[in-house]
């Protein structure tokens, strides 16, 4: 599965600056989660360069609800101020 969209729409989705998009892309990268390529596309006869072109290498899974229900029965962590 590929996905080509620019930083400014993942800036825009996901709140976040350039920077921490790029560093984002690099961590996933580097674990093994995605291919990240930069191409000179063509979209309505305007020539947009660098757009990232990023495939999912791993078959991601939604959690189940149990596996929800689980992670939300974990004991509360009480934290007493100094």
């Amino acid at each position: 599965m590929n996905y080509r969209k620019s930083y400014y729409f993942f800036e825009k989705e996901l709140n976040l600056r350039y920077r921490r998009v790029r560093q984002c892309l690099v961590e996933l990268r580097d674990a093994g989660f995605i291919e990240v390529e930069n191409r000179t596309i063509i979209k309505d006869n305007v020539k947009l360069r660098n757009v990232p072109c990023i495939k999912i290498l791993k078959n991601f899974q939604h959690y189940s609800e149990k596996g929800k229900e689980e992670n939300i029965a974990l004991p509360e962590k009480n934290f007493v101020p100094t």
